[in-house]
């Protein structure tokens, strides 16, 4: 079983998304929340620590369990929380980012099933 956690990052009802590398297996030059999957021995709590941080030099703390994505052959965790620091990307799996409202971010062709989150962002009034 495969378990993947994504981090939401908002400041001011933006979101802040990255575009997958051209060179990644699954979903290249995608958007999507940073994240990643979870490594043997790690709770999916410190995985999206670990992995907003490869990828956006930010640290994050998740502060609760936004949405829970079930699938016959992996878990998604997408974790909403605060964060501090200034992002530098990790270029070799992040080809861009931006931060974006509703209306600018649910244009754009993502990754996995984030158009999910992202809509239940905007139903909550959170983006």
């Amino acid at each position: 079983m495969i378990i993947g956690v994504a981090a939401i990052i908002v400041d001011k009802k933006k979101i802040l998304m990255i575009k997958r590398a051209k060179t990644k297996e699954l979903h290249p030059g995608h958007w999507g929340l940073p994240g990643g999957k979870v490594e043997e021995g790690e709770t999916p709590e410190e995985a999206v620590v670990r992995e907003a941080k490869e990828e956006t030099n930010l640290d994050f703390v998740p502060k609760r369990l936004f949405i829970k994505h079930t699938f016959p052959d992996r878990i998604g965790y997408r974790y909403i929380g605060d964060w501090a620091g200034k992002i530098k990307i990790q270029e070799s799996e992040i080809e861009d980012y931006g931060w974006y409202t509703y209306d600018e971010a649910i244009k754009l062709e993502f990754a996995f099933n984030h158009r999910d989150t992202i809509e239940k962002l905007h139903e909550e009034g959170l983006i």
